[in-house]
């Protein structure tokens, strides 16, 4: 019986059997995305790459016996037997491959919200000197009716560019530069329409949609959660995990100073 492991929460979990797994799949436990090895596999792979979870119509066919099947016996040979080779030895599979997290829990401590909060406004800040370069964003923005709607739309539109750097990367500028690590429980890469989703609830739940002083409120909301609870709102629903690298003076400095390049280079008329 052909025993089968998978990776859940970042963790190894298993050995189990084929029906288990497909048991799991049924509950919704696993899905296609979820990491799976059985022996004679080189590498962890998707469940939903498996022909023993998911079997292609190839497959399927050769399983139900559409091929045709020989109706009489072959003919006989009358060429002379050749010489009876010698036996090639078993191969050997390989051993299971230790599963490695993108990030690991002993280096990197909890996520806390003022770096959060600075790789976030790298991030908007990178996008706004875009929109400006452009000519989307005109210099200094006030409070002005007009002027708050191009905030607002701003912070709609990142939210797209924010999913782009998630599918391709895996990161952001600012969480690079901050040492802000983000990923999926299952340790698999983010897919452009799950990093949307998670962006769209951070644009609604941490800024309220841009709308003064509801705003303010948000910010202050998502800072007591995390600060408490050690997770956001949005990454709880969404099954992601942040961790935060260890930052010095120095380090701190540097991001003080790009914050303040950007934000001269965006009020700037």
């Amino acid at each position: 019986m052909t025993l089968w492991y998978y990776v859940e929460h970042g963790q190894e979990q298993g050995p189990l059997s084929q029906d288990e797994i497909l048991a799991l799949l049924k509950k919704g436990r696993m899905t296609r995305q979820t990491l799976v090895w059985s022996e004679g596999m080189q590498d962890w792979a998707r469940a939903g790459d498996c022909e023993a979870f998911f079997p292609s119509s190839a497959s399927s066919a050769e399983k139900e016996g559409e091929l045709p099947c020989p109706t009489e016996p072959p003919p006989l040979r009358l060429d002379p037997v050749p010489p009876e080779e010698e036996p090639t030895p078993p191969k050997t599979s390989s051993p299971k491959p230790q599963f490695v997290p993108r990030f690991s829990q002993a280096k990197l401590g909890p996520s806390t919200p003022w770096p959060r909060y600075f790789a976030r406004s790298i991030d908007l800040g990178i996008f706004s000197v875009f929109c400006k370069v452009i000519g989307v964003l005109p210099g200094g923005l006030g409070m002005e009716a007009e002027d708050l709607w191009i905030s607002m739309a701003m912070l709609l539109g990142y939210c797209f560019v924010e999913a782009g750097y998630l599918s391709i990367w895996q990161t952001t500028p600012g969480k690079a530069l901050l040492g802000v690590h983000l990923q999926k429980k299952d340790g698999s890469p983010f897919r452009y329409a799950e990093a949307l989703r998670r962006a769209l609830r951070v644009f609604v739940r941490g800024f309220a949609c841009g709308i003064p002083l509801l705003s303010l409120l948000a910010h202050w909301m998502a800072f007591q959660r995390l600060s408490e609870r050690k997770k956001t709102s949005w990454d709880a629903d969404g099954g992601f995990e942040v961790r935060q690298e260890p930052l010095g003076c120095g380090h701190m400095f540097l991001v003080l100073f790009c914050l303040l390049l950007l934000t001269t280079f965006v009020a700037d008329p």
